[in-house]
């Protein structure tokens, strides 16, 4: 029988590190809600509506990948919910091109 599994100091910190990982990947909006992913005019859309708020999506967003349009539908949920987003309408990436398009769902 064999004793415990030792690990160097270096080996712990690895397995740290990429523990971390997992719970920042797990923590993602678009991870936690499940939201809806589907291909749409040769992009991909992702979309998510809270139950019981109508028809229109409360959050959307479109990538030209399925990891873009989900990276840029964390980015929008972190600016609506988080950030305060002034007007939800239409929400710019940093460059300023058109990345995602954000209904309230509610406010119409």
């Amino acid at each position: 029988m064999s004793g415990p599994i030792v690990l160097e100091p270096w080996m712990q910190q690895r397995l740290y590190e990429e523990a971390m990982v997992v719970v920042v990947q797990q923590s993602r909006p678009s991870v936690l809600y499940r939201p809806v992913l589907t291909p749409h005019n040769g992009q991909w859309l992702v979309s998510y509506q809270p139950p019981g708020q109508g028809a229109a999506p409360a959050i959307a967003a479109v990538g030209v990948t399925a990891e873009e349009a989900m990276a840029r539908f964390d980015q929008a949920w972190h600016e609506l919910r988080v950030g305060g987003a002034g007007d939800p309408a239409v929400v710019q990436d940093k460059a300023g091109s058109e990345s995602y398009l954000i209904s309230a769902g509610d406010d119409e």
